[in-house]
């Protein structure tokens, strides 16, 4: 009998989990289609130099605060079988870290980025407007995580499509305002940045009103025989660390163009290759990511017991044997898809750029750099599968290893 439910449990959960997929994948493909049209007139509208510096370098500055603050946290509560106080605490330490890692990455990029960069116009402005982006994303962690843990995956997709879609509606409105008084490029910045905040103002009372509160506030254990429990897990902050630590090398090369770009690239090439890579990630975006986290999740839930060593020998297998399943699906799916893309793609991807991309990009490599997507899109699809289980059942000591 606890073996059939278990069973039944791990059903329920692949189920979810193919829910969550669907959902994700279906916010992905609407925000995306949606902005896909609104980004069709920004980058008519915006220079380039502009275009270039928020997609390439703001877009680095913000990930980069989310990334240390987040990253490793939310990686170790998709372990978590039981919840206590301890434990959704954890989920108030990215907000807590939030504030000095956006202050100091700021400044720092503030203080490194180029004459040029620095000479257009609001540009500190927009730099501080970022920061608080950042941190009004993060306030809305703990609610994000405690959503992931009970599968509520209607309240994420609710808050990133109303935050996709302000962001998108702000960023446009803003340009044609800045384009109609204050001439070409005079408010291309700001643009970006308000849009930004939008997003994550959005986000943020999304979360809140599903919530209230309550979903924020740290909780506290009352004292048991007169012992007062640990404010944070320990053993769940140890592996958050270790996660971190582990996927700063992940961080380092998904974002290695921007950093090189940043450094080593003119704007008006910077912008051209925003604009072209905006394009070669919509299906990466839209298929692929919302598949891995989707995966990661479940692989988290089936193979919870076996990392901490809890559970019988029978269940232990079951879960093996669903996981190997889900997983061995996943990379075959995505082997025939790669497939498909890699033998069409190539064919017409010089004939489509004509068509998508603006007419002041098609003399730059943004053409050259939509073909080389083709053949980058299957190596994304296979590494976020395979890392997506790694991260999800992997031990300290194994993402110890792996980043040596």
């Amino acid at each position: 009998m606890l073996f059939s439910a278990s069973m039944s449990s791990d059903e329920s959960l692949a189920q979810s989990s193919f829910r969550s997929a669907s959902s994700l994948m279906g916010l992905q493909l609407f925000s995306r289609l949606f902005t896909f049209v609104l980004n069709q007139a920004m980058v008519r509208i915006a220079p380039p130099q502009a275009y270039g510096i928020a997609a390439i370098q703001f877009e680095l500055l913000l990930s980069t605060i989310l990334f240390l603050s987040r990253e490793g946290v939310r990686n170790t509560l998709l372990r978590v079988k039981k919840t206590s106080p301890a434990t959704r605490n954890m989920s108030v330490l990215p907000v807590l870290l939030g504030f000095p890692v956006a202050l100091a990455t700021a400044c720092v990029y503030a203080h490194l980025a180029g004459s040029e960069v620095r000479a257009q116009e609001h540009f500190n402005v927009s730099i501080g407007m970022y920061a608080l982006a950042a941190l009004l994303e993060l306030m809305s962690e703990p609610m994000h995580n405690l959503a992931m843990a009970e599968l509520r995956t209607e309240v994420r997709v609710k808050a990133e499509g109303l935050g996709i879609t302000s962001k998108t509606v702000v960023t446009f409105l803003v340009l044609v305002y800045g384009l109609r008084w204050g001439g070409e490029g005079s408010l291309a910045l700001i643009a970006f940045a308000g849009g930004q905040l939008a997003y994550g103002t959005a986000v943020l009372a999304t979360y809140v009103a599903a919530y209230g509160m309550n979903g924020w506030w740290p909780r506290i254990q009352p004292p048991v025989d007169g012992k007062t429990d640990h404010f944070f897990d320990p053993e769940l902050l140890r592996l958050s660390l270790t996660m971190t630590s582990q996927s700063l090398v992940k961080h380092f090369l998904t974002e290695g163009d921007k950093l090189i770009l940043s450094y080593f690239s003119p704007l008006e090439d910077q912008g051209g290759y925003a604009v072209a890579v905006n394009y070669g990630s919509l299906v990466a975006r839209i298929v692929f990511q919302p598949i891995e986290e989707a995966y990661r999740g479940f692989f988290s839930k089936v193979l919870g017991n076996i990392t901490t060593n809890v559970g019988s020998k029978t269940e232990n297998d079951a879960a093996l044997q669903q996981a190997s399943t889900a997983l061995t699906s996943l990379l075959s799916v995505q082997a025939a898809f790669s497939l498909f893309l890699v033998v069409f793609g190539t064919a017409y991807v010089p004939f489509l750029s004509h068509i998508l991309l603006p007419r002041q990009y098609i003399s730059t490599s943004a053409p050259q750099v939509l073909t080389a997507w083709v053949w980058y899109i299957p190596v994304l699809a296979f590494n976020g599968g395979l890392e997506a289980f790694l991260s999800s059942v992997a031990t300290p000591q194994d993402l110890n290893k792996q980043s040596r």
